[in-house]
């Protein structure tokens, strides 16, 4: 035979799992002119973030760009791409200037998506010449599961810089000063 079950009351179990947010934010920083780069040819850069998944980036969540100019390049002009909003830090003892860019609170971030967030231009200081670093790091809430690979939200752009000739004319003329 078969025995009935007594009490049907505990035949039923529920257990509550809360969806895993889980992103894999890339930034992206390139020049995108080309060189040779000097105080007449400056760089424009480019900032972009990708969502990798596999979730979306949820409204709200606090983004954050910093990227730090190497010292002698300062921002000219830039366009901020929607939904980002971005402004200028003051220029540090070491010369290097920080450009801070933050998702709107109301921005969602789409898993498979990129975002342009920043193309601007600079000027170079003409005591500046060799190779300039520029690195840029994107932070979130330090929440492991929102973004584990923390290894590609920081992107550095390295170029050379060349000086722009120093010329100097000196005129002289044999026997006396000259008159124009």
């Amino acid at each position: 035979g078969s025995t009935a079950d007594s009490v049907a009351a505990n035949n039923v179990a529920t257990d509550l799992v809360e969806p895993r947010l889980e992103t894999d934010l890339v930034l992206d920083k390139v020049h995108t002119n080309a060189g040779p780069f000097t105080v007449l040819n400056p760089p424009t850069y480019r900032l972009r973030v990708g969502n990798g998944g596999p979730s979306s980036v949820p409204a709200g969540t606090p983004t954050r760009i910093v990227d730090t100019l190497p010292a002698g390049l300062h921002l000219a002009v830039g366009t901020v791409s929607a939904p980002w909003s971005c402004t200028e830090g003051i220029t540090a003892v070491n010369g290097t200037t920080p450009l801070v860019c933050d998702l709107t609170t109301a921005a969602v971030v789409n898993a498979g998506t990129n975002l342009d967030v920043l193309t601007f231009d600079t000027t170079v200081d003409g005591s500046v010449g060799g190779t300039a670093i520029n690195s840029a790091t994107l932070t979130l809430p330090s929440d492991p599961t929102l973004d584990p690979n923390p290894a590609n939200n920081t992107s550095t752009d390295q170029l050379d810089i060349e000086r722009d000739a120093d010329l100097q004319i000196t005129v002289s003329a044999p026997g006396g000063p000259l008159v124009a």
